[in-house]
């Protein structure tokens, strides 16, 4: 057999982030719009600095804990939400299956 390496890469990501405001009322985040300081805004890091790559024919599965950035990297693969830094690059349609989806939450 030749030694040919697949570098056909279809999803590869390079330290995304997800950064998101915790803000205590609906009105506040309207208020931060006008505001030239957002030091008293809390956030939450949902993903910090993650990387990986998807090839051509392989697949993937996101295990871990409640809170632990599955559904906010799924939704940053399928491009419903952009990452607060790093870049997230894919090559083809991604396919986003969540078995999640109708289970009971025992």
């Amino acid at each position: 057999m030749d030694n040919v390496k697949n570098d056909n890469v279809k999803v590869r990501a390079t330290l995304v982030t997800k950064e998101y405001d915790l803000y205590k009322k609906k009105s506040d985040k309207i208020k931060s719009l006008f505001k030239f300081s957002r030091n008293n805004i809390p956030s939450f890091w949902a993903l910090k600095g993650v990387s990986f790559e998807v090839k051509d024919g392989d697949s993937i599965g996101l295990i871990g804990i409640n809170g632990s950035g599955k559904s906010t990297l799924s939704n940053i693969i399928s491009g419903i939400i952009p990452p607060t830094s790093g870049t997230m690059e894919i090559n083809g349609e991604p396919t986003i299956i969540s078995i999640g989806a109708g289970l009971k939450n025992n």
